[in-house]
């Protein structure tokens, strides 16, 4: 099933609107749309409304965002989610919710989230990351939700970013899975 198709980087910095927001992103960002919902509940009528977040290769959690995105964006009080455990991010020790993530697809060659598609669940067992408001400074970090490639791994998500056109690619792995695999096996 493709989930994210030619998906392309910003060629510059972009501000992005949903629902009377506004959020800007810088060059070379990948923008995809994610909505939350409870752990295992697989309907996507019971999820949070979709809001951008980014693709982060370099993003050590599945999913990591901010109190503020949790409950401004996707409509969720912390509380509402059970805490399994914390992570050690900048030097912070951060909640981990349990809450599954969902991908909207995307509008093939934009990045705009496709409505008229279903939103694909992905389970992160570790749970989100959610940083907390420190008293000493009211900055956002992260300052937009943040996707690792974590996440695609521990859902057999195939990823695949095509460097002469700059678009990304995201589906469930599939028999064109193994054949790429045995094709590398080769040479």
């Amino acid at each position: 099933m493709k989930i994210l198709d030619r998906l392309p980087l910003l060629t510059a910095s972009q501000s992005i609107g949903f629902r009377q927001r506004h959020v800007s992103f810088h060059r070379n960002a990948l923008v995809i749309w994610l909505s939350i919902g409870r752990r295992g509940n697989k309907n996507p009528l019971h999820i949070s409304p979709a809001f951008p977040a980014m693709l982060d290769s370099g993003n050590n959690s599945a999913c990591f965002l901010h109190e503020h995105h949790l409950i401004q964006w996707a409509g969720i009080q912390p509380n509402q989610l059970e805490t399994i455990g914390s992570v050690r991010i900048n030097d912070q020790r951060i909640a981990q919710l349990k809450a599954d993530v969902w991908i909207h697809p995307n509008v093939p060659g934009t990045h705009e989230h496709d409505s008229q598609r279903l939103p694909f669940r992905v389970h992160i067992a570790k749970g989100l990351a959610v940083g907390r408001p420190r008293p000493d400074d009211n900055t956002l970090f992260p300052r937009v939700p943040l996707l690792g490639f974590s996440a695609l791994k521990m859902n057999a998500l195939d990823y695949w970013f095509d460097s002469k056109t700059g678009y990304s690619y995201l589906r469930t792995a599939d028999w064109r899975s193994r054949l790429v695999r045995g094709l590398y096996r080769m040479f």
